[in-house]
Parts: structure tokens; sequence; C-alpha cells
């Protein structure tokens, strides 16, 4: 008899980042379904305050994701009309940090004043990303299994499956180079 487990991971990643591990240590074959649709994000017009906090409602944006700084006036104070990468805090605010690795550091910029005029965001366009999949004895130890490492430069679906798997943990680590991929990662862990 066999004992279904489904597990669901979706969201936007625009940088570097892991998904949560799966549990297999029962596990007799492992289903990983991962749906990929690669898009650029829309501009958004945006307010800033001095908190470093910047409003865009429904932005959409992940953290990490490169982004140019407009305005039809003046820049709040701390930004200048340059890349900028994206320190996602809700579906409508964020901060800005002077580069990927600060993003992901969640070290912001400063900003100390409001600026004047409409200040917009411009996405960057995907150039590359890709996906693979870490496999863990202990949930501490990950090893890449490089049968299963995808590039994703189009909107896909992709299927693996790990029969008979010799370790307790399973993950999805993502990178993307610039711009953002939208996923959903299924995985359905099948015990005899």
């Amino acid at each position: 008899m066999f004992v279904n487990e489904l597990i669901t991971q979706s969201g936007n990643v625009a940088a570097a980042l892991n998904l949560a591990s799966i549990d297999t240590k029962k596990a007799k074959v492992v289903g990983l379904y991962i749906n990929t649709v690669v898009a650029t994000p829309a501009a958004v017009t945006f307010t800033a305050a001095v908190t470093d906090i910047c409003t865009a409602v429904a932005h959409g944006y992940a953290t990490g994701l490169r982004v140019a700084a407009t305005t039809t006036g003046t820049l709040p104070a701390g930004l200048s009309a340059t890349n900028y990468w994206i320190i996602k805090i809700d579906a409508d605010t964020f901060k800005l940090a002077s580069s990927a690795a600060n993003a992901l550091a969640g070290t912001a910029v400063d900003i100390t004043g409001t600026g004047t005029g409409v200040h917009t965001l411009t996405p960057a366009a995907i150039t590359g990303g890709s996906y693979k999949v870490q496999v863990s004895p202990d949930n501490i130890l990950w090893f890449d299994l490089a049968s299963i490492t995808n590039n994703v430069t189009a909107t896909a679906d992709f299927m693996h499956q790990l029969v008979d798997p010799s370790y307790s943990f399973v993950r999805v680590v993502w990178a993307v180079t610039t711009g953002q991929i939208a996923y959903d990662v299924n995985t359905v862990v099948k015990e005899l």
C-alpha cells in the first residue's frame, strides 16, 4: 500500500534561494515536479520613507531582483539613478540594496528624504537562471545530484523521479543571474 505525501513550495526567485528540505527517510520513490514561469515583472511607481521602506502596492518583486530607479523629479535622498536590488518585506513593501549580496544579507540603502515627483523602478529582464537538486543524510551536509541540474531561460516544466533514495532529505536550490523566475515545486513522497 502506498502512502502519498504531497509538499508544494511556490514563490518567486531573483537571486539564490534554498527551498525548505523535504524528509524522505521512509520514501521508496520521490517525484519532483517543477514548473517555472519566466517573465520580467512590470515596472512600478513607488514612494520611499526615511525608515528606508519603499511602498508599491502588489509589487510582485522577490528579494535579489535588480531594478533601475528613475523619477520625474528628484529621487529620495540616498538614492541615485542607478541599479538597486530588492529586499522584499511583504506584498506591498520592500527596501533597496546597493548589491545582490547586500539584498540577500538584508543590508538596505539609507534613505534620508522622500524626494519629489513620480518615482519608478524598472526590473531587469531574465538573463539566465538554474536550479539543482541537493540531497542530505542529516539535513546539515548537502550534496548536489549532478544528474538533476537545469538551466531555466524560458517557461517550462521539469519532472524528476528518484527511486529508492539513499538519503534522508532533498531540496531544490535556485540561482538567478538577473531577472525573476516564478516557480512551483511539487514533491511527491511515496512510501511502500
